[in-house]
This record gives C-alpha cells, structure tokens and sequence, in this order.
C-alpha cells in the first residue's frame, strides 16, 4: 500500500503523542506523562510558526515528525494557548525539584543555542517498530525540510543524545553535519545542522 504524508489532524494526536511516548522513551518530554504529550501536540498542530507531519497507510499512523521555525515562538504559543492544560499535567511533579529544574532548563534551550545555531528545528521523528525500514523516516524528513523551504527557511537544526547512534546516523544519513554538542539534563547531545538551498533535497 502507498504511503502518503500528511498534516497532522485532531483525530491523529492521540496516536502520534503514543508514537511519541513509546519511541522516544529516553527523552524528557517522554517522563512528563501521554496526557501531557497529548497537549504538547495540539499546541504544535495549532501553532502557525510549527508544524507535524504524519505518515499513513490508509488510516494508518506509521510515523510523525514535527518540526518549528523558531522553538522561542513556539514555546510562547503553546504556553498562551494550553499553558493552563498541560500545567495541570505537571501538578504531580510540583514537589520534584529535579523535575521542576528540567522544566526551566527546556524552556531556556531555545535562548541557549539561539546565537550558535538557526532556530528553525526538527523537533520530534518516530516510526512505528513495525513500519521501519521502509523509507518511512527518509519520506517524512523529506516532507519537513520541504515544508520548512515552503516557509523560506534557509537551515534547521535538530538536537539528539550522542548516546542514541541510531538517531546520530539517521541525520548523517539525512545531509544533517554536526555543528556542535551541549549538556542537556546531564545527557551529552549533539547538535546537527542541515542546509535547506533550493536544489539539495
């Protein structure tokens, strides 16, 4: 059956956030809970400046990559249009200092690598176990970076634990180099960088 990449929809959030949740398990946003990755999704789909794609199989969700043109604006417009719904999500870590201190540290990354690095971003990718090897990830990136030229955006950058060789070498092998490496939650990431000029994807 033929793949087709779509925006996301209300009726793909619940399955794209489990996507989320049960591939990206190792994450920090992953820890906060499913209902807060539910939110987390709507205000990505509802924001302007960001956007989710999904790869489907008839009804079937295989994958999803989301991506931003600034995570600064994003960040804001998730937080005025469902800051109050996902705070709620957060009310059982309020006595988690170390939880807490990761939630400052998250919405402070887009100031910390403004200067270095654009501020378009791949934020998410996930496939379903089943659905790998099949050219999803590659038809999905490749649906982003031409969704982010769309939007005259000349570069982006993406974020991944160096620990996470899979993840490192499916930027490699997406035309993504390395540009440079931060401390994230006391996790080594590095820091990968893809030019979007007209003729390279």
């Amino acid at each position: 059956m033929e793949t087709t990449i779509k925006h996301v929809t209300s009726e793909h959030v619940v399955t794209v956030a489990l996507l989320h949740k049960e591939n990206i398990s190792s994450g920090f946003i992953s820890s906060l809970g499913p209902t807060f990755i539910k939110q987390l999704y709507r205000g990505i789909a509802g924001c302007e400046s960001a956007f989710c794609l999904v790869a489907l199989e008839e009804d079937r969700v295989l994958g999803f990559i989301a991506g931003a043109e600034s995570v600064g604006k994003l960040y804001k417009s998730v937080l005025l249009k469902r800051g109050l719904l996902m705070s709620a999500c957060l009310v059982r870590f309020v006595f988690s200092l170390r939880t807490i201190s990761k939630i400052f540290q998250t919405l402070l990354y887009p100031s910390r690598t403004s200067q270095e690095y654009p501020p378009a971003e791949i934020l998410s990718v996930a496939v379903a176990p089943d659905a790998r090897r099949m050219g999803v990830g590659h038809k999905l990136m490749h649906a982003a970076l031409d969704e982010f030229k769309r939007r005259g955006i000349g570069e982006v950058k993406v974020a991944v634990a160096a620990a996470n060789k899979p993840a490192n070498q499916y930027y490699l092998k997406e035309g993504f180099q390395k540009a440079g490496a931060y401390d994230s939650h006391g996790v080594q990431t590095n820091i990968y960088v893809r030019q979007l000029a007209d003729g390279c994807l």
